[in-house]
C-alpha cells in the first residue's frame, strides 16, 4: 500500500527558519562580545606586565650605569618608548598598546641619572572614555596605575 505524505508538514515553515536563525544568531553574538571584551582585558594584562619590564629595566639602568631615560607616551603611533642615554650612545625599545587603548596626548616621564622620576599623570582612554591613570611620583621608581 502507497503511504500518502502531506508536503505541507515535511520541513520548516520560513516563519519558523527565521525564529531558529535569529536565537541563533543573536547568541553567537552575545557569546563574540564576551569574547571580545576578555580578549580585551587580557591584552591590558599583557601589555602591564611588559610595561612594568621596561620601566623595572630602566630603573635598573638609572641606578646601576647612571643612564638618564625617559618614558615616552606616543599618542599618533599607538605605543610606548622607553628611551635611555649612556654617554653619548641612544637606545630605544617600543611596546606597542593594546588596539583598544591610546593616550590622552603625547606624555613623557623623564629618569634622571640618579633614578628621580618627574612627576607626571598620563590617561589612557578606550574609545574617548579614560580607562586608566599612570601616575608617575617624585622618587626613585614610583608610579601608580589607577582604574578610572
Amino acid at each position: 500500500m502507497l503511504a500518502v505524505v502531506d508536503v505541507r508538514k515535511a520541513g520548516f515553515t520560513l516563519l519558523e527558519s527565521i525564529v531558529v536563525l535569529l536565537i541563533t544568531c543573536s547568541t553567537i553574538g552575545m557569546g563574540l562580545i564576551n569574547f571580545r571584551g576578555a580578549h580585551s582585558e587580557q591584552q591590558e594584562k599583557i601589555f602591564f606586565k611588559r610595561f612594568e619590564m621596561g620601566w623595572q629595566e630602566m630603573e635598573r639602568l638609572a641606578m646601576y650605569e647612571g643612564c638618564q631615560g625617559s618614558v615616552i607616551f606616543i599618542k599618533d603611533d599607538h605605543s610606548v618608548m622607553f628611551h635611555w642615554q649612556h654617554g653619548r650612545e641612544r637606545h630605544s625599545k617600543y611596546l606597542d598598546l593594546p588596539p583598544n587603548l591610546e593616550p590622552y596626548t603625547d606624555r613623557t616621564i623623564r629618569i634622571g641619572r640618579d633614578g628621580i622620576v618627574t612627576p607626571t599623570t598620563v590617561i589612557l582612554q578606550e574609545n574617548g572614555q579614560n580607562k586608566y591613570r599612570l601616575a608617575a611620583q617624585l622618587g626613585w621608581g614610583v608610579y601608580e596605575i589607577t582604574r578610572v
